[in-house]
């Protein structure tokens, strides 16, 4: 998919990229992300909806995700199929349950949630509460399979960084070399990027957290 910075009505939108385990083999570069495995969503009679695979790979093929909600209770939506979401396999939310896409009847209706931890892991919720001792995580053979774990598996568990667009690389270049009175003019408009509905929205800062933007998480001061 194409790196461009966008808006949508439902939210802003985001890539999934690995901070940690560190990764090296999968990806083209340093950096991992979500990314779809083939290109077609399935239809699943017994199961009245569409899936789609994912897998860890290069983040120049990272599915980019629509943020719906709040940090502690987050849907994922797909932007080129805003009705595929992230989904823990039939969410009995285990160790080793596999994630992918899905969509029931092909519509919007009962998308599983997520919350974003304090640590940068992301964990499903069960109903009303978080399952808070899982978390997104790696197969430990199978390094690009994307399942449950435990959150504190350090070895497995994944955290999630931040990522710049390139677009929004070229943008800081700029910046840097604006005058500092520049600078100073322009830096409270640049600090409210993101928010819903933004037409104009840019890249996400650097240094600033892809989901810290949602609910005011102070990613310095999570707790």
């Amino acid at each position: 998919m194409g790196a461009e910075s966008s808006t949508t009505s439902q939210g802003a939108t985001t890539f999934l990229i690995v901070d940690s385990p560190n990764l090296p083999r999968i990806g083209a570069g340093k950096d991992v992300a979500i990314v779809m495995k083939g290109h077609h969503k399935i239809f699943i009679p017994c199961l009245c909806g569409y899936a789609g695979e994912i897998t860890l790979g290069p983040v120049s093929h990272a599915i980019r995700f629509i943020v719906e909600g709040t940090k502690d209770c987050m849907v994922l939506r797909t932007t080129d199929d805003e009705c595929l979401s992230l989904e823990v396999n039939f969410r009995a939310m285990n160790v080793g349950d596999p994630l992918g896409l899905w969509s029931f009847f092909g519509g919007k209706s009962s998308p599983c949630t997520f919350c974003l931890n304090s640590d940068l892991t992301i964990s499903p919720r069960k109903g009303s509460s978080v399952c808070s001792n899982v978390a997104i995580g790696v197969n430990s053979s199978n390094r690009s399979r994307l399942q449950l774990v435990n959150r504190y598996d350090k070895k497995n568990r994944i955290t999630w960084r931040n990522w710049q667009d390139p677009e929004a690389k070229k943008q800081s270049q700029k910046d840097d070399e604006a005058p500092q009175s520049q600078k100073d003019d322009e830096a409270p408009a640049r600090m409210v990027e993101g928010k819903t509905g933004n037409t104009s929205q840019k890249a996400n800062i650097e240094g600033v957290h892809p989901l810290a933007k949602i609910d005011n998480f102070d990613m310095q001061n999570p707790d």
